[in-house]
């Protein structure tokens, strides 16, 4: 889950490494690499627990469109590897994984609910949350 994986980043490379910030955003006016480099620690957990199982579905997807008929008439009409992986292969094999991907928002939005608490930020997270708290949804 994303709380215990945002902890444990959290506690290796926040306290006992000391390699980032362990809460907040950077300060008003900071540049673009000052915010990336707030916004690492937090984003992580968020996308490594998703990154597994996204890459798998590519993995699969890719498989499947390669053993397709249409990939084989590319290679036969003798377009470039390049060109069959992005135009054919790649085209068909995303479609689920963009479906997946569409599914998960729930996912993330809860997920974000939680890190924002536990990173001390001011984000969208903690606007569902007081929402949700004050019983203004739909």
């Amino acid at each position: 889950p994303d709380f215990v994986s945002g902890l444990m980043l959290l506690i290796v490379f926040g306290l006992w490494l000391n390699w980032f910030p362990i809460s907040g955003v950077a300060p008003d006016g900071a540049g673009f690499w000052m915010n990336s480099y707030y916004l690492i620690l937090p984003a992580l957990p968020l996308v490594l627990n998703l990154a597994g199982y996204i890459a798998r579905m590519t993995r699969a997807g890719v498989i499947e469109a390669m053993a397709a008929d249409y990939t084989r008439t590319a290679v036969l009409k003798g377009l470039e590897r390049r060109e069959i992986i992005i135009r054919h292969v790649l085209r068909n094999a995303l479609t689920p994984t963009i479906a997946v991907l569409a599914t998960q928002t729930g996912y993330m939005l809860g997920g974000l609910v939680v890190i924002e608490a536990l990173f001390g930020i001011q984000g969208l997270g903690n606007l569902v949350l007081n929402a949700a708290k004050a019983r203004d949804f739909p």
